[in-house]
């Protein structure tokens, strides 16, 4: 990381030559680099010795997408498109008959959920993505949970007040929100001069942007923890 392209070009030239003494070289197909959003940079490729590194809008970093303007919502969708191949392939388990409820319910559990929610510590939501991971929920759940018999022998699928009941309220949002409440918790108990830790206590500089900012990962997490009753969490 790097505030302009002359230093991140001297970065990358240092990284490229400390590797060729280590016999080691750079993949250029896997390097790549982008931009913040207030940076404007005309050059597609970033030239470092004999190597050049293509620039792009987003690329994946350990299984997340980054893209250059830190929207979390792409990263979100490309989850959610991750679970339902993840269902799909695993479609045959969930619709058949040999199995019950529970059994269902623990394959979504232990094989769907957790593909859609991999990095969710990080995630900043917004109504719109709650609603998004909500409805591919209940879609499956309407699957695992069969359709209801009327008095008058039709049938209808299941409200969405009967999937919380079944569900016991612990849906995927909420998982989310204890999973990020548990990774503030080990931040905190960090040492002082852990990388995470001082990410999460610095201070931007600078002016920002005009327009109202995004909702911060930390202040997100404060708002769920004074609807369920947690103050002075920082003592």
């Amino acid at each position: 990381m790097s505030r302009n392209k002359n230093a991140l070009t001297d970065t990358l030239f240092n990284i490229e030559k400390e590797a060729r003494r280590r016999v080691l070289l750079v993949n250029e197909n896997k390097t790549k680099y982008t931009q913040a959003a207030r940076t404007v940079l005309n050059d597609e490729y970033l030239f470092y010795g004999k190597h050049k590194s293509e620039r792009v809008k987003e690329f994946s970093y350990l299984g997340s997408q980054m893209n250059q303007t830190n929207s979390i919502s792409n990263e979100i969708q490309t989850r959610i498109l991750s679970g339902n191949r993840c269902y799909y392939a695993s479609g045959k388990l969930i619709k058949s008959r040999a199995l019950n409820r529970s059994s269902k319910f623990k394959i979504y559990k232990s094989l769907i959920r957790p593909v859609v929610t991999y990095g969710c510590e990080a995630w900043t939501l917004t109504g719109r993505d709650e609603q998004h991971l909500r409805i591919f929920e209940r879609r499956i759940l309407r699957k695992i949970f069969v359709p209801v018999q009327n008095k008058d022998g039709s049938w209808r699928i299941r409200m969405n007040y009967e999937l919380n009941e079944l569900n016991k309220n612990a849906d995927r949002v909420r998982f989310i929100k204890c999973r990020r409440i548990a990774c503030l918790c080990h931040v905190m108990r960090m040492d002082e001069k852990g990388t995470p830790k001082e990410i999460l206590e610095w201070k931007p500089t600078g002016t920002r942007i005009t327009g109202r900012p995004r909702k911060r990962w930390i202040v997100d997490i404060e708002e769920d923890m004074q609807i369920i009753g947690i103050k002075g969490w920082r003592k």
